[in-house]
């Protein structure tokens, strides 16, 4: 069934998977950049960014499995209002890390 998915996927929902790809390359950099930076204000603020993207990984795949396969993990775990309600907090918590992390960049860049 799902390989049969595979094959009939849609430009958008090919293009959903290609942003997940990237976004693995964004957090294999990020955490590269942060173990160079060896902790520090700027090192801190990369490991944020970092474990931003990938809680935001995370939830593009589970947003991404619900759209092309319909298989909704969240729900399946929680109830429907529930799963809705954990997959939005679920990017929110994640822009916020992010956000942490490049406001402790800027700071630093203040002073």
């Amino acid at each position: 069934m799902y390989l049969m998915a595979m094959s009939t996927l849609k430009f958008e929902e090919w293009f959903g998977l290609v942003e997940i790809v990237f976004l693995a390359v964004c957090i294999y950099y990020s955490f590269k950049t942060a173990r160079k930076l060896k902790g520090g204000v700027f090192g801190s603020g990369m490991i944020h960014i970092a474990w931003g993207f990938v809680i935001l990984g995370i939830g593009h795949v589970i947003s991404q499995l619900a759209y092309i396969f319909e298989v909704d993990v969240l729900e399946l775990i929680l109830k429907q209002q529930q799963g809705k309600i954990t997959e939005i907090l679920i990017f929110v918590f994640a822009w916020g890390v992010i956000t942490l992390g490049f406001m402790k960049i800027y700071q630093m860049t203040k002073s």
